[in-house]
């Protein structure tokens, strides 16, 4: 139940969703990218580009940019410190950094795929599946890590 509260809280943030959309990668992760000599050299699974506001992408992004689901780390999903960082190198690179506006939308958008991740975790523990894992690490450690504003600067 607190996993479907945060997810209605995120969809009821995001309805306002505003600007021009931008094309973005909706499944970042390790599997999906090629790398030579630690340079990103290619990226795959085109088939998960969407068009959305550039603040849905990044929100969306930042929650799943370190994830490697091949890996043996029991825990592959990012931290919360680590995605605010992945929000502040977004905003370096872009050149100017998220009025309050689009920030509340990075982080309803992060907040609904945290919870969206959640949920999937949940029942796989509920069915006793591997990927399960346990409640105290994966989705449902960085939905309980990041809140319902994880990345909302004060």
């Amino acid at each position: 139940e607190w996993i479907d509260e945060l997810a209605a809280s995120a969809r009821h943030r995001l309805a306002p969703s505003f600007g021009p959309d931008v094309v973005g990668h909706f499944d970042w992760r390790v599997q999906n990218l090629g790398f030579e000599r630690h340079r990103l050299t290619a990226i795959y699974d085109w088939d998960s580009l969407a068009l959305a506001p550039e603040p849905v992408v990044v929100g969306n992004s930042a929650a799943q940019f370190s994830a490697d689901w091949a890996s043996t780390d029991p825990d592959p999903v990012p931290s919360l410190p680590e995605m605010q960082a992945f929000v502040e190198d977004y905003e370096r690179a872009r050149g100017a950094a998220f009025d309050a506006a689009e920030l509340e939308v990075v982080d309803a958008a992060n907040l609904f795929i945290c919870a969206y991740g959640a949920r999937c975790q949940h029942s796989d523990l509920a069915k006793g599946l591997d990927m399960g894992r346990s409640g105290e690490v994966g989705w449902m450690r960085l939905l309980n890590e990041r809140g319902e504003r994880g990345l909302i600067r004060t």
